[in-house]
């Protein structure tokens, strides 16, 4: 039922007393007309603007400022990918990746919802609207499937799309995924309500990586997964090392088992980890 909504032209969905209409790229200009004019007010007129700003991305966000609309999510579903895939240091790393759809729509639905949180909660930046829209994703999978698996899914993925492009540091939401999957049982997140009392009951004690911490973890990414990097450097930032493995180390042993894990590890000159339990 729920794929054959995302592959129908459109269909709504509710943001708190708002609601927004989720798109197929492919028949934007037939979903369009199901827009009030309040909210295409705000959104450009020729449908090709939209394959545009969408590019190669399988799904996106517009905000709208509308009495009834909170915005228009578009989805492309031939851009919807089936894994995500890294190698390093010779060992691949191949993440099989389920009900990614519906994962992409529930991380573009978490803008969304983040936007209407209390002032003091919403995002201040890039790096807080992407990993904020992954805690909704974590919510709300847990809260469909009274399990935890599509939350780390989104975990490992985020982590090796941050080995194959450091660039792509402002979607690394793996440490603050880790943090709350470490503290929280799925009991525990589906004994919230809304997704507004979750938020505000974890987002006090989230560590966010800023400042020098951030710009230092972005530095060592790039050394030690840029194939064009010199490797023969241990002790380069070594001081960010311990929490950079803490953050890697639960993908390394979920795609590779504990053995080789511990080998790429030592190959990175990373600090051994004890495995999930």
């Amino acid at each position: 039922m729920i794929e054959a909504l995302l592959l129908a032209s459109f269909h709504w969905v509710d943001i708190n007393d708002k609601r927004a209409l989720v798109c197929n790229i492919n028949q934007i200009q037939h979903c369009l007309k199901a827009l009030p004019q309040s909210a295409l007010d705000h959104l450009p007129p020729k449908s090709h603007r939209y394959r545009e700003m969408m590019g190669l991305r399988h799904a996106m966000v517009i905000p709208l400022q509308a009495p009834k609309t909170s915005g228009l999510i578009l989805i492309n579903p031939s851009e919807t990918p089936t894994e995500a895939f890294a190698i390093v240091r010779n060992k691949p790393l191949k993440l099989h990746l389920n009900q990614q759809r519906q994962l992409s729509l529930w991380h573009e639905e978490g803008h969304l919802f983040n936007n209407d949180l209390p002032q003091r909660f919403r995002p201040k930046n890039q790096f807080q609207h992407e990993w904020q829209a992954d805690l909704y994703l974590l919510w709300r999978s847990v809260k469909e499937t009274q399990r935890t698996d599509l939350a780390w899914q989104q975990f490992h993925r985020r982590n090796i799309d941050v080995i194959n492009d450091p660039t792509n540091l402002n979607h690394w939401s793996s440490p603050i995924l880790l943090q709350v999957l470490s503290q929280y049982s799925a009991l525990h997140i589906n004994s919230f309500k809304s997704y507004s009392e979750f938020i505000q009951a974890v987002h006090p004690y989230v560590d966010e990586l800023e400042g020098d911490d951030k710009q230092e973890t972005y530095n060592l990414i790039r050394f030690l997964f840029d194939d064009n990097s010199t490797r023969d450097l241990p002790n380069y930032l070594y001081w960010r090392r311990p929490k950079l493995a803490r953050f890697l180390y639960p993908t390394f042993d979920y795609l590779l088992g504990q053995n080789k894990a511990d080998e790429l590890m030592k190959k990175l000159h990373l600090p051994p980890q004890n495995p999930k339990e």
